[in-house]
């Protein structure tokens, strides 16, 4: 049986916001603790690290996954993801699955806090501008 993992996510970011909220409403069994890293203290493990890949502690073990591998490490944990397992498996084997999540994670937004209101969020100007 696989144990309990933290998942250390972006709270400023609002497709990770709504990656964790969508795998809490998956996780029935509670194999998951989501830990914004931009709100708490996050001891041992480097905010350039975390704001680059998505982290996810063993808290049995103490073992960090990072960017794929963490995803992995989460479906093990949720049983409606289990399926999708041996495509993340072929992606990992060609090389390819840390590509894709870099991909993805590179082109993501980042809204900091203050720069909302309950309508609207006021982005910066130009892409290079991304926070």
């Amino acid at each position: 049986m696989h144990h309990k993992v933290e998942v250390y996510f972006d709270g400023n970011c609002p497709f990770c916001c709504s990656v964790q909220a969508k795998l809490q409403q998956l996780d029935w069994i509670k194999k998951l603790s989501f830990v914004d890293f931009r709100n708490n203290e996050v001891n041992g493990i480097d905010i350039d690290a975390l704001n680059q890949r998505m982290h996810v502690k063993n808290l049995s073990t103490g073992k960090i996954t990072i960017g794929i591998y963490g995803i992995k490490t989460i479906f093990q944990r949720i049983p409606i993801l289990m399926p999708l397992l041996p495509f993340l498996y072929l992606l990992i084997a060609l090389g390819l699955g840390q590509i894709c999540y870099d991909f993805v994670a590179e082109r993501r937004l980042i809204v900091p806090v203050g720069h909302c209101t309950e309508s609207e969020c006021k982005l910066p100007e130009n892409s290079a501008d991304k926070l």
